[in-house]
């Protein structure tokens, strides 16, 4: 979750940047803030962003250059994090119910066992 909050404000942060930054050369992708976060989600998750960079770098190369490599890097780096975090948590929570079946088993057939030899 803190990770989640950590790419939202992120984005914020840069879809605000990007706003007063290329509102005027790309409405269709920064013309307001809520364009802005979704032309950052699909530049975020990779998809599409190279799309997005050609049509800003005709007019402001250096500066949509500067803002996409950092948003990139950056973005890219939590979202993984954010991926990773949520298959180790599953994964630690699937280990653990597969330890607990498995002491479960071990008890059951010890009990099974202590019926088998009370008799003598």
């Amino acid at each position: 979750a803190n990770i989640l909050l950590l790419l939202m404000i992120f984005m914020f942060v840069f879809a605000v940047i990007g706003v007063s930054l290329f509102a005027t050369i790309s409405p269709s992708y920064f013309g307001n803030l809520e364009n802005a976060m979704f032309t950052l989600f699909i530049c975020v998750t990779l998809d599409g962003w190279i799309e997005i960079f050609n049509t800003l770098r005709t007019q402001t190369f250096a500066v949509a250059s500067i803002y996409f490599v950092i948003f990139i890097l950056i973005g890219a780096f939590i979202l993984i994090n954010l991926v990773v975090a949520v298959v180790v948590t599953n994964l630690e929570s699937a280990i653990a119910e597969q330890d607990e079946l498995e002491l479960q088993q071990m008890a059951e057939e010890k009990g099974n066992q202590d019926d088998k030899e009370e008799p003598r």
